[in-house]
């Protein structure tokens, strides 16, 4: 981390560090001021994440595609770029707001009509990011979701997010896994490579499944055998974990859930409106979902995941 960063250290003159709120993959996040009255996010990367000048001009070109960006559901991307020996990302910030998992904490497990509305509002800012730039956020999970305090979801936490039609890896290189391994696809995990928008489907599914049960589909204290659970093993169905969810919505996690991407919903429009059907508690008269298949894992192919690298871990 750059040396004197911190509370009162002005950002280019303009942006000024209030109150650090935590940590990311990148380095550290502060609440702080734009010229002295809107509030911001400031995330500060850490000097390991750029000693490499060009893995840094990759990611200032992600976030200036991201800053052009605008949806009611999304935390704008304001301003990304260095200081000094400081680099950072700037982001919108409104007052009041909380981290869903701020939120989760306070209270546990959701009604379910409130928890699909988070998801619906949310899958919608990663249709529209998805559909403007081919853009993966790569790191959906309750930190990077944010509750106003009318009651909004917003998403955040863009800075690791790539354009899948571009070759630039953000702060990533090549076979290299990034992410929350609580939150990952199976072929996040697998082949961070050749991502679309159904593996930040499948993350969006595991924050589902948390703000409906309370916990996490899969626990591990180790990262890579809780990577090796989301490749290899189903998730108890939530029908079986709670009363409070019906038939339909259990399905439609499962669907979410999908080990293989092709038997997850085939568009954010798809999963959007199953999520809506499912909020109404309507049955839906439309095309069937498709099932998930039952996925058998053979030994060889344990065997071979049971070697992966530890390069997997961040």
């Amino acid at each position: 981390m750059p040396e004197n960063i911190g509370p009162g250290v002005m950002i280019k003159g303009t942006y000024r560090l209030e109150e650090k709120i935590g940590n990311s993959h990148l380095g550290e996040i502060y609440l702080g001021t734009r010229d002295g009255g809107e509030p911001v996010t400031v995330e500060i990367l850490a000097g390991s994440m750029t000693s490499d000048e060009e893995t840094v001009t990759r990611f200032l070109q992600e976030v200036e595609i991201l800053s052009s960006l605008r949806h009611p559901s999304l935390l704008a991307a304001i301003e990304a770029g260095q200081d000094t020996d400081t680099y950072f990302l700037v982001t919108a910030y409104e007052h009041g707001m909380v981290s869903l998992n701020e939120y989760l904490a306070q209270h546990k497990a959701l009604e379910p009509a409130q928890a699909l509305g988070f998801m619906e509002s949310i899958a919608g800012a990663l249709e529209y990011t998805w559909s403007e730039g081919k853009i993966l956020h790569r790191d959906i999970k309750p930190q990077n979701i944010y509750i106003t305090a009318d009651g909004q979801a917003r998403l955040g936490g863009f800075a690791i997010a790539k354009s899948s039609e571009s070759q630039s890896m953000g702060l990533t290189g090549v076979g290299f896994t990034i992410g929350t391994p609580e939150y990952m696809s199976p072929e996040q995990i697998r082949t961070p490579d050749d991502l679309d928008f159904r593996s930040d489907l499948y993350s969006l599914g595991v924050v589902l499944y948390e703000c409906l049960v309370g916990e996490l589909p899969f626990v591990e204290q180790a990262p890579l055998l809780l990577m090796q659970k989301h490749m290899d093993e189903e998730p108890q169905p939530l029908i079986e974990r709670t009363s409070r969810v019906s038939p339909q919505v259990s399905a439609l996690v499962d669907r979410m859930l999908a080990k293989d991407r092709d038997d997850r919903y085939e568009s954010w429009g798809a999963l959007i409106s199953a999520l809506q059907v499912a909020a109404s508690g309507r049955t839906r008269q439309t095309k069937t979902p498709k099932p998930q298949t039952k996925r058998t894992v053979n030994t060889a192919q344990k065997g071979a995941n049971s070697q992966l690298n530890m390069s997997l871990m961040l």
